[in-house]
């Protein structure tokens, strides 16, 4: 035959369970290293870029970053292999990084100069920026057809700015032509890629 507790046992119990178990957790939870994923934010939106969550000014910079490196390796590298396409993106971060380039993805890959209109937009003056496929006077809409290569390239953009995927023999590379051009430069090359040649800034 079953014997029930009296009520205030019960409670008495249930109370000291309930403290055992938070206890032990507490204490388990001070052997556990807690590390957070960069890349969470865009990939699953669990992003944490310290203890706490990230303003929506924060994702709203990390979704524009990633939208202008992707554009880059699109633009840049849509024909290269997965490894030519990290190269480029590469080269963008490592711009990112460097004392001579601006310090921000979208900055670095929209640098060159610009001229005024005459309704106050400003504009890249035609075959003088960093990346040429801005200045080209073509557009830079992302054709329909190709929306499945520009996944690719956001997809290469994710693993190289929120995860730091990195080739080692372009640590310091942050210049680079296709191989049918030769702009005669004096800088050390690094490496050859694809239909892209690379160089430091030595």
């Amino acid at each position: 035959m079953e014997q029930r507790l009296p009520k205030w046992e019960r409670l008495v119990t249930f109370l000291l369970g309930t403290f055992c178990v938070t206890w032990a957790l507490l204490a388990l939870s001070d052997q556990i290293n807690i590390s957070y994923d960069r890349g969470s934010v865009v990939v699953n939106g669990n992003y944490i870029t310290d203890p706490q969550q990230p303003t929506k000014t924060e994702i709203a910079k990390l979704r524009q970053e990633l939208d202008c490196l992707a554009r880059n390796i699109y633009w840049e590298a849509r024909s290269e292999s997965t490894q030519g396409k990290i190269a480029v993106a590469q080269v963008t971060m490592n711009r990112v990084e460097h004392e001579k380039f601006p310090n921000s993805v979208c900055e670095v890959v929209y640098q060159g100069p610009t001229y005024q209109t005459w309704k106050d937009e400003q504009h890249p003056i035609r075959n003088r920026c960093q990346f040429s496929w801005y200045c080209d006077g073509l557009s830079d809409n992302i054709p329909p057809v190709n929306i499945s290569i520009f996944k690719e390239c956001y997809d290469i953009a994710k693993k190289v700015l929120l995860q730091e995927v990195r080739l080692p023999k372009l640590q310091r590379a942050v210049y680079y032509h296709a191989d049918y051009v030769n702009p005669g430069w004096k800088n050390k090359k690094v490496a050859k890629i694809g239909r892209h040649i690379f160089y430091s800034d030595s």
